[in-house]
Order: structure tokens, then sequence, then C-alpha cells
């Protein structure tokens, strides 16, 4: 991920946290996902991630973290995925960079949490 896309989903995580929209993405993740939301509120989640995208060292361990507490993540991640990326078309500017962005920390924590399972690819 490089500093343009860490931009981007610095730019867009901040307008989700606005209560309308994160209520939105609560609400689109509760419909792909329900047995995620009573782990933990993911936008906070996310909002770690976010804070240190700039730090790998950090975010890998971070994300480590988040696979062995809360293991039900690794199940949802395509649908916590999907949820944000609905949110974003829906309440926010959508442009393929932004898209490519969110991706890409996406496919980032999903290789995390392959290796952290032991999982091949």
């Amino acid at each position: 991920m490089d500093a343009l896309q860490q931009r981007y989903i610095r730019l867009t995580f901040r307008k989700l946290t606005h209560p309308e929209i994160s209520r939105a993405f609560e609400q689109k993740l509760a419909d792909l996902a329900p047995e995620f939301l009573p782990v933990q509120q993911p936008l906070e989640i996310l909002a770690r991630l976010v804070q240190h995208l700039d730090d790998p060292a950090i975010l890998h361990r971070l994300v480590q973290e988040y696979t062995i507490r809360y293991p039900i993540y690794q199940g949802t991640l395509p649908m916590i995925r999907d949820a944000m990326c609905w949110t974003i078309r829906q309440h926010l500017e959508f442009t393929p960079k932004i898209q490519q962005a969110w991706d890409a920390l996406y496919v980032m924590m999903a290789e995390i949490m392959r290796d952290q399972a032991g999982i091949k690819r």
C-alpha cells in the first residue's frame, strides 16, 4: 500500500465516522455478517488500523492481535470490505482509486490473517 492509497483511506475513513454514515456501515455489515457486530465495533478496529497505516510493523501486529482476539473476523473480512465499499459508494465520493486503496488494505489484512492461521496460498 503506497502513500497515496494511505491518504485515500484516511480521507474516506474520516468521513465514515460521521454518525449517520457509520450507522449505515454498521447496518450493512449487520445484514452481511450479523455474527460480527457483537464482537466489537468494527469502526473501532478499523480506526486503529487506519491510525497506523504508515507503520507496517504496528499494522501487522494489530491485525495479528485481532486475528487471535476475534477469530470470527477472519471469516467476515470480505463482508467487512463489501460493507465498507457499499457505504462509500452510497454516502461518499467513490472512485476507482479509493476502491484500489481499500482493496490494498484488505488484501494486506487477509495475507496477515492467513499467515497467522498457517493457511498456505
